[in-house]
C-alpha cells in the first residue's frame, strides 16, 4: 500500500537547498512546494509522478516541479543524488513554466551541461549561490529543450492538496469523505473521484496511513499502552487498530513495541508527515 507524505521542510523559500546521496532508494508517494532534481549515478529507478510511471536509467536526470506527486523505487545496488531547491534559484524559469508541465520528467543532459553539474553541484565543490543558479538553469534549460510542454491542470491538484491539509489536521478525529466534502463546499462524488485519480487509493486508507504514522511515533516514544495509542491515533477500537497496523506494516503493534525496546533506537524507515 502506498504512503503519501507532505514534506513541509521542502516547501520553503529563501534559497532553500537540500542535497543527498541515496543507495537502493525507495520513497513513498510524496509532494513538496520546491523543485527537485534527480540524477541516477548507477542502476535505475522507477518513478511515478502524477500517476504516470517513468523509468530513470543510469546517467539520466529528472525534474520534479513544485507540488507534483511522486515516488521512487530504485533497483538493488543503485545510487542516486537528489536535490530539492526553492524557486529563487530559477526565478525566470519558474515564471515561464508556472502553468505548464512536461509530458515526462526524465531526460539526458548534453555532455557540457552534465560535466558542469557534476563538477560544481553534485560534487558539493561550490556553495556559491550564483554557481548553483548556473547549474540549475542549465538543467532546467535541458528540460525545456527536450520536453513537450502542455498546460498544467492545477484544479484537481489544488483540491487534493486542500484535502491533504484537512486530513493532516484532523486524522485523529472520526472524519469521513462526505463530511470533508461538506466542509470544503464540494460535491461528495466529485471529491471522491478527484481523490482516487490523484492518490490511487480510497479515503479511508489515506486517513489510516496518517493514523499509523502517528501511532508509530507514539510507539517509539514508549510509555503508553496499545489501547491508549489506538485511541490517541484516531482509531475507534483496538481491534481496528491492530488489523490496520498489520495490513500496512506486516506486523502487529505489540511486535513493533517489542522491537523498539530491544533495539533502544528508532526503527528505520518510519516517515514523519
Amino acid at each position: 500500500m502506498a504512503m503519501l507524505i507532505h514534506q513541509p521542510t521542502n516547501s520553503v523559500g529563501n534559497y532553500n537547498f537540500n542535497a543527498y546521496f541515496y543507495k537502493n532508494y525507495r520513497m513513498y508517494y510524496h509532494f513538496h512546494g520546491n523543485y527537485e532534481i534527480v540524477y541516477m549515478i548507477s542502476g535505475k529507478a522507477d518513478m511515478i509522478i502524477d500517476g504516470r510511471k517513468e523509468e530513470l536509467p543510469e546517467g539520466s536526470f529528472a525534474l520534479v516541479l513544485p507540488n507534483q506527486l511522486h515516488s521512487f523505487s530504485a533497483s538493488e545496488g543503485s545510487e542516486m543524488w537528489i536535490c530539492v531547491f526553492s524557486e529563487e534559484y530559477v526565478y525566470r524559469f519558474d515564471s515561464q513554466i508556472r502553468n505548464q508541465v512536461g509530458t515526462r520528467s526524465g531526460f539526458f543532459c548534453a555532455e557540457p551541461v552534465k560535466e558542469l553539474v557534476l563538477e560544481y553541484l553534485i560534487s558539493g565543490r561550490s556553495e556559491d549561490i550564483d554557481m548553483r543558479k548556473a547549474c540549475f538553469y542549465a538543467l532546467c534549460s535541458e528540460y525545456k529543450r527536450q520536453m513537450t510542454l502542455e498546460p498544467r491542470n492545477r484544479g484537481d491538484n489544488t483540491v487534493c492538496l486542500r484535502m491533504v491539509d484537512y486530513v493532516s489536521g484532523r486524522f485523529r478525529e472520526p472524519i469521513t469523505l462526505k463530511g470533508m466534502a461538506e466542509e470544503m463546499g464540494y460535491d461528495h462524488h466529485y471529491l471522491s473521484r478527484a481523490f482516487h485519480e490523484m492518490f490511487h487509493m480510497n479515503f479511508r486508507d489515506f486517513v489510516n496511513q496518517y493514523r499509523i504514522n502517528y501511532a508509530n511515533e507514539l510507539l517509539l516514544q514508549g510509555g503508553r499502552s496499545i489501547t491508549e495509542i489506538a485511541y490517541e491515533s484516531g482509531f475507534q477500537s483496538v481491534r481496528s487498530f491492530n488489523d490496520v497496523y498489520k495490513k500496512m506494516t506486516g506486523i502487529v503493534p505489540s511486535k513493533r513495541e517489542d522491537l523498539n525496546s530491544l533495539s533502544g533506537v528508532n526503527s528505520p524507515g518510519l516517515q514523519k508527515i
